[in-house]
């Protein structure tokens, strides 16, 4: 666990030093913006299983930031590209982890496939690989918008460990606005957070349900087998 928090807060930081330099619709120049999330949901009835998270693959145009680049000048434009792959590759294993703690609080133990060391890939066994794609993380709004606007958008698949084959597939969209009466960059920090939260706590949900457990355990297929096992001895 403490690796894990380490691990956040290097990551954390990584995305401060990125985004310094940027700055979204008249929304902010120059200063830093937080991806982050609140206290998620607490989950009562624990789910128990182990799960290994591949780190999710960032699909979003911009580059992997939330930030959308607009009245830039060239040189920070070309910049930007220098840090396009880093960006995509920080943003990934931000919100990958993001999702292993939604699995953890639903009670799965998670492991990262890039943490997997040669003897645990042979000797280890999971109930099921959780894979996704990043398919939107921004933010909207400034000096001539009366509200700021974010969205995290993501899609997660649990696959079966023994064939790849996909077992359940879910889109989890977290979304805020909220006015910019005060600081700007404290509102663009607020909504930010409270969209990634909406999407987490959508993901702690469907974790800790009864649906995603019988599927990470096989219990559907189980049932499958026992009932045509019935049919043939009839």
């Amino acid at each position: 666990m403490l690796q894990k928090k380490t691990k956040h807060i290097i990551i954390s930081w990584a995305i401060f030093a990125l985004f310094m330099g940027l700055f979204s619709i008249g929304c902010v120049r120059a200063v830093p913006l937080y991806i982050a999330h609140e206290p998620l949901n607490p989950v009562g009835n624990k789910k128990d299983g182990r799960i290994l998270i591949k780190q999710f693959v960032n699909k979003v145009e911009s580059g992997g930031g939330p930030i959308f680049m607009v009245g830039v000048s060239e040189e920070q434009k070309r910049q930007n590209e220098k840090w396009k792959e880093s960006q995509r590759a920080s943003m990934g294993m931000l919100i990958t982890s993001f999702f292993a703690e939604a699995l953890e609080e639903a009670g799965y133990q998670v492991v990262f496939q890039e943490e997997q060391s040669s003897v645990s890939k042979n000797q280890v066994k999971f109930d099921a690989i959780i894979a996704g794609e990043i398919w939107g993380l921004n933010i909207e709004g400034g000096e001539r918008s009366s509200t700021f606007y974010s969205k995290l958008w993501v899609k997660v698949e649990a696959l079966d460990p023994a064939n790849q084959k996909v077992l359940w597939r879910k889109q989890f969209i977290g979304e805020e606005k909220n006015v910019n009466w005060t600081s700007r960059v404290e509102v663009c920090n607020k909504v930010i957070r409270q969209a990634v939260t909406k999407a987490l706590n959508q993901a702690v949900t469907e974790f800790a349900s009864e649906e995603f457990y019988r599927v990470v355990k096989k219990e559907v297929n189980k049932k499958n087998d026992s009932k045509q096992q019935r049919q043939y001895k009839r």
